[in-house]
């Protein structure tokens, strides 16, 4: 029997990538708005209980968000 992955906050979600929370916030904010300014640009996540103070995200589908997100800094070689 397979469980459920349990849902993570933004804090939980930061502590899982080794970033600080407002790195999770700041990869939201430009998903949402790439995505607003081309619709063929991916959402961000939505969030399980959207509107909740403290909102929880499926830590599969953020971890596919994650991984699919543009990355800053110098590249790597």
């Amino acid at each position: 029997m397979t469980t459920a992955p349990v849902p993570l906050t933004r804090a939980a979600l930061a502590r899982r990538y080794g970033v600080d929370r407002s790195a999770i916030t700041r990869a939201l904010s430009q998903a949402a708005t790439a995505h607003r300014n081309n619709p063929d640009s991916p959402p961000p996540p939505t969030p399980l209980n959207p509107g909740d103070p403290t909102e929880l995200f499926d830590p599969e589908v953020f971890d596919a968000f994650w991984q699919a997100r543009p990355r800053r800094g110098r590249p790597t070689s």
